[in-house]
């Protein structure tokens, strides 16, 4: 073997090596919530007002009481925090709606838009309807684009989440296309080197 044959096959084995750890290399892929989560519980009230004309829900309490999916691993009853005091109609919805701890995974929702769709006289007395949109998130999950909707009378609380379709790309920080620049330069640098 010669050393022009010598020099290719370096520089075969070094692109196929490149090649291989590209391919290797983690790949950024969303694995989305799926699924959704029903919870039921009380509230307060400010003094003096009625769920007709509350402006704020204050120290909910409640439990999980329904779940699928991403959400199955929570024990029904499981506790849930709200953002207290739970504003009716705000000027910027709550960060952190919700959160589950169950185990050591926490499961957490933020609004991102609030809409009150009925607020006054329902079927079997005064009702509270409202919702929105937001992003849930998982302990190991991607943050995943969902809604919610709560619905509060005067026997207590319901409130769910349930996900959606939509979820944003997670991006790999340009990983594959870093290892691939680097290859590339290092190849162009040992063919030159190589004087091939």
């Amino acid at each position: 073997m010669n050393i022009t044959n010598t020099k290719k096959s370096i520089l075969t084995g070094l692109t196929l090596g490149a090649v291989s750890l590209m391919l290797a290399s983690p790949q950024a892929q969303a694995t989305p919530i799926i699924g959704d989560i029903g919870f039921a519980g009380s509230y307060d009230l400010p003094a003096g007002q009625n769920l007709g004309d509350a402006t704020e829900l204050l120290d909910i309490s409640a439990i999980v009481v329904s779940h699928n999916g991403s959400y199955a691993g929570i024990p029904l009853t499981t506790p849930a925090t709200f953002a207290n005091p739970l504003d009716v109609k705000p000027s910027t919805p709550p960060a952190t709606l919700w959160t589950v701890v169950a185990g050591l995974t926490t499961y957490t929702f933020g609004a991102t838009t609030s809409t009150v769709t009925t607020q006054g006289s329902g079927s079997g007395g005064l009702v509270l309807d409202m919702g929105g949109s937001g992003w849930a998130e998982i302990d190991g999950l991607d943050k995943t684009y969902g809604t919610w909707e709560l619905t509060a009378s005067q026997t207590g609380m319901a409130m769910g989440f349930e996900s959606t379709a939509s979820v944003v790309g997670v991006p790999d920080g340009a990983l594959t296309l870093g290892l691939l620049g680097s290859a590339l330069l290092a190849l162009q640098g040992l063919r030159r080197k190589l004087g091939c």
